[in-house]
């Protein structure tokens, strides 16, 4: 609870911030906190989404034997 805040202020915003400001996902700008990751064959993307209720749901997507970085990101994106 103490660095709560602090990490997820740390955290890019879609449409808003690093690796999410072109991602827009589908939602409102702003609504989700999230940290993308890759390696070889691999794509995650874990973080808050901010719901009009107000309340906060959290979720995490990795993407085993990812073959074409695009359709990973699109996939996530449409979840």
């Amino acid at each position: 609870p103490e660095i709560a805040a602090e990490f997820i202020s740390s955290l890019p915003v879609n449409g808003r911030s690093g690796t999410l400001k072109r991602r827009a996902m589908g939602l409102d700008e702003g609504r989700v906190r999230a940290k993308t990751g890759s390696i070889n064959g691999v794509s995650s993307l874990a973080g808050l989404v901010y719901a009009r209720s107000g309340r906060i749901y959290t979720f995490s997507i990795i993407l085993n034997q990812v073959i074409n970085k695009d359709d990973a990101v699109e996939f996530e994106n449409s979840l």
